[in-house]
């Protein structure tokens, strides 16, 4: 929820302040700070709202940046990836991503809603980890991320919305193949999006969503129903917020019914 009232939230400069140096703002939520000429990362916080880190803001000698800046009160730390749905791979490494500050934040492994591991520590205005996924993990749909942390005397933490999927490389294979469900997915790439046909199988409900390679959840693209021909849908490249999604290669998910199938496909520009 956002109030429209000034708060003396904490100033953090990721890879600047030291020591301590951080700032205040004041009471009436303006704050001010002397910064030579670069590009910074700078994380608002304050008890009892989600912290919210703004990267990349660039400042030059002689000039004033201004920078508007609103806090939603919540959880302080929220998990965005992985945020349900995603399928990784025993053996590879992932970036776990969450937004929010904390002294220290812990990142942690639930199955089926019990703790599996603690996987590793992060300090500072750090808002991801990455994860070498065992290959003793026992595959399953029924995994979640945690992250727990501390802001003064708070303990703040946050969850993954939904299960997401560990799964081993012959498992993935599988998926890949569409051997189980005699599915096709077909693309057609262009600059300005893609088109994507979904073949065979029996007439059912699709989920069909665009993840990047690292697992982010892009966009939901479209639920229909898919019968035994073909299902069309386009995705103009945009994300939830519609912004246009860079070059890159990217991951289109396609679930029928008890099954997930993958296919990636790449905008070299």
């Amino acid at each position: 929820m956002i109030t429209g009232n000034p708060l003396a939230a904490k100033v953090f400069i990721g890879n600047h302040d030291t020591d301590s140096s951080f700032v205040w703002a004041d009471a009436s939520g303006m704050y001010y700070r002397p910064l030579f000429e670069g590009a910074y990362s700078l994380c608002f916080s304050f008890p009892g709202y989600a912290a919210d880190t703004y990267g990349n803001i660039r400042v030059k000698n002689g000039e004033a940046t201004t920078i508007q800046v609103k806090l939603a009160s919540g959880p302080g730390l929220l998990v965005e990836t992985p945020n349900g749905g995603e399928i990784w791979e025993k053996g590879e490494t992932y970036n776990l991503i969450w937004h929010g500050y904390a002294v220290t934040a812990k990142a942690k492994l639930y199955k089926s809603g019990a703790l599996v591991q603690i996987l590793g520590e992060v300090s500072g205005t750090r808002g991801s980890y990455l994860w070498d996924i065992p290959h003793d993990l026992p595959d399953g749909n029924d995994y979640r991320i945690g992250v727990e942390g501390t802001y003064f005397s708070d303990t703040i933490g946050d969850m993954s919305d939904t299960e997401f999927s560990i799964v081993g490389p012959a498992s993935i294979q599988k998926i890949q193949n569409n051997s189980e469900n005699h599915i096709d997915i077909l693309t057609e790439v262009s600059p300005g999006g893609v088109k994507i046909v979904i073949r065979g199988g029996a007439a059912c409900i699709m989920n069909i969503a665009i993840y990047s390679l690292t697992g982010k959840h892009i966009i939901d693209v479209d639920r229909g129903v898919a019968d035994q021909q073909s299902y069309t849908v386009c995705w103009d490249r945009k994300d939830r917020s519609g912004v246009c999604a860079p070059a890159g290669c990217y991951i289109i998910l396609v679930k029928v019914g008890q099954h997930t199938m993958t296919k990636r496909f790449v905008f070299s520009r």
